[in-house]
């Protein structure tokens, strides 16, 4: 018992040993080096540095408008999607499935993670009287208007299968802004 003792002192003697050389090279106070804004002369050569940081900060990436237009409906399972980035969003041209073709396509939910934009779409009945059964599709046009240019899209549609009574979310397309 007293070797598992001695080893255990050592051990935890050694890693404080350690870590404190670790403390020591962050500033001895455990906190990170920090860049302080500095100028320099040197009289040998009388010339002037400025060695300063400069960071800009971009605001948080929100949506301030979204419409979305039911462009047609059809018979027949689609899942397909397009996105065009505009000066202040993107457009996204589409279509999703949907049980019959008596559909409208509408917003489902956004999501903003830093600079990345996804929205989700899917479909809600129409008033339709009568509608011809099949698996439809809804095509449709999307526009999304944001504070400032997102980094990237992500579009997905939520939809139900043929044979199931869940919905499922897939991603359909996604695009990153070309600088």
């Amino acid at each position: 018992m007293r070797r598992r003792a001695l080893l255990r002192a050592t051990t935890a003697t050694t890693a404080l040993g350690s870590l404190a050389g670790c403390l020591d090279s962050l500033g001895g106070d455990g906190t990170e080096p920090t860049t302080n804004d500095t100028d320099t002369t040197t009289n040998d050569t009388d010339t002037t540095t400025s060695d300063t940081e400069r960071t800009t900060t971009q605001p948080e990436l929100t949506v301030e408008s979204k419409a979305i237009e039911t462009t047609s409906t059809a018979c027949g399972a689609k899942n397909t999607g397009s996105i065009e980035f505009t000066d202040s969003g993107a457009t996204v041209t589409g279509a999703v499935q949907a049980s019959t073709p008596c559909h409208d396509a509408q917003f489902v939910a956004e999501r903003v993670l830093g600079g990345v934009l996804e929205v989700t779409i899917g479909t809600t009945p129409t008033d339709a009287d009568s509608c011809q059964s099949c698996i439809g599709h809804v095509e449709y046009t999307a526009t999304i208007q944001t504070n400032r240019d997102p980094h990237s899209l992500v579009v997905a549609h939520e939809y139900t299968p043929e044979d199931s009574d869940e919905p499922v979310t897939e991603v359909v397309t996604d695009k990153t802004r070309d600088d």
